[in-house]
């Protein structure tokens, strides 16, 4: 029968040069995705690309994306342990290990370092960095959980750590509790403020398009205005599950909230802890004088702005097989759950609700003013190796 679409049960079949495509491979290469048939499940799911796993091989391969084994065989040893030194430059609190500097250098280059060559740069460069790293907290009774799929449950919670950078910037986060992905992460002024805290929740809802069946906080006030809000989304989206046996919002202790909470202890390894560092260099070299209001403002807009675009990488290098797990959940046996809503009520509500949040570290004139200086300077990448250099110049330009 003639077939004048085109279109068949294959779905969309684009060519191996395809721009999409190849970013698309490109990035589960730099987060380590090296099996081809996860790949070509995630192309189907992320992008509606559909490739055989024997195809994406083959395209790996003339792209030149290759496996640890592979690179150890073709790239000399000197390079390879020069990528490792690079990323434990950037590192200096040293609270990295080795299967976090392995993600971090195939992320930044693209190249897929194997474990013992990592592990041989740094127990030779940082040996100390090893008994640093060692576990010495008591430990808390747990048991296990016993998940059924991504959206079952989401679990919030906020982390004040990132307060002893200069002025402070506070988190708010939220993840999936069956696969510990991090849905979304927040950089804000106040994480103890109810409305800001809600618009959030209404913000990710948006992104995500739905709500989860249940929501887990502990308890503190910046939950109260939370717990309506989630109520009465849920009753709207499923009157059919019963409130009593099955509230849409759960108050749990902090140390049971441990979906949430055991993100902050890698958050501090793998951001916080060398934040801090960096930031402290700065005011030490007398480059930044808190008490000048014009320096105090552009650092607040450069280290705010600059920490969430570093936070939001964390889940791909080191959580990538957390990110499979909530994309392709019948590969461990789960099911999602997520409750579509209704997307123009919850922009509604997340508009009424932004009156009040505080989300800005500095006023809008500033933030727009910033903004053109920071594009006028053409600045490509923003870290914390060149953050001082960027906020000379552009104080330079506010002058």
């Amino acid at each position: 029968m003639p077939n004048p679409t085109g279109k068949n049960q294959h779905g969309n079949i684009v060519k191996a040069d395809d721009p999409k495509l190849i970013e698309a491979l490109q990035e589960y290469h730099k987060a380590r995705i090296t099996d081809p048939k996860i790949i070509s499940e995630r192309l189907a799911v992320e992008h509606d690309i559909h490739m055989s796993p024997a195809t994406v091989r083959r395209w790996r391969d003339k792209m030149g994306l290759y496996g640890s084994g592979r690179v150890k065989k073709e790239v000399p040893e000197e390079e390879r342990q020069q990528l490792v030194l690079n990323a434990m430059d950037k590192d200096p609190a040293m609270r990295q290990g080795v299967k976090t500097i392995m993600y971090k250098v195939a992320f930044e280059s693209g190249i897929h370092v194997d474990k013992k060559t990592v592990s041989g740069v740094m127990h030779e460069h940082a040996p100390e960095g090893f008994d640093a790293r060692q576990p010495y907290a008591k430990k808390i009774l747990r048991i296990p959980k016993v998940p059924i799929g991504p959206n079952e449950r989401w679990a919030s919670d906020g982390h004040d750590k990132t307060v002893a950078i200069g002025d402070g910037y506070p988190i708010y986060a939220f993840v999936d509790d069956a696969t510990g992905k991090i849905l979304g992460l927040y950089v804000i002024p106040n994480n103890r403020h109810a409305d800001t805290v809600t618009y959030c929740y209404l913000d990710l809802v948006e992104k995500i398009g739905g709500i989860p069946i249940q929501l887990s906080t502990d308890c503190g006030t910046e939950t109260t205005r939370l717990f309506g809000i989630v109520t009465e989304l849920r009753n709207r989206m499923r009157p059919d599950l019963d409130h009593e046996l099955l509230p849409a919002h759960k108050y749990v202790r902090s140390t049971n909230n441990i979906s949430a909470e055991r993100q902050w202890l890698r958050m501090r390894f793998d951001f916080t802890d060398n934040a801090i560092v960096f930031y402290k260099a700065g005011v030490e070299d007398c480059r930044y004088v808190p008490e000048i209001p014009l320096q105090r403002l552009l650092v607040r807009w450069l280290w705010a702005s600059h920490s969430e675009r570093c936070m939001t990488r964390l889940d791909r290098p080191a959580y990538i097989s957390r990110n499979t797990a909530y994309l392709l959940p019948h590969k461990w046996g789960g099911e999602d759950y997520l409750i579509p809503v209704d997307i123009p009520l919850v922009k509604r509500m997340k508009e009424k609700m932004r009156e009040k949040a505080q989300l800005n570290f500095t006023d809008d004139e500033f933030s727009d003013r910033a903004w053109e200086v920071y594009n006028e300077l053409g600045i490509v990448n923003l870290s914390f190796e060149n953050v001082w250099d960027v906020f000379d110049a552009m104080l330079a330009r506010f002058e």
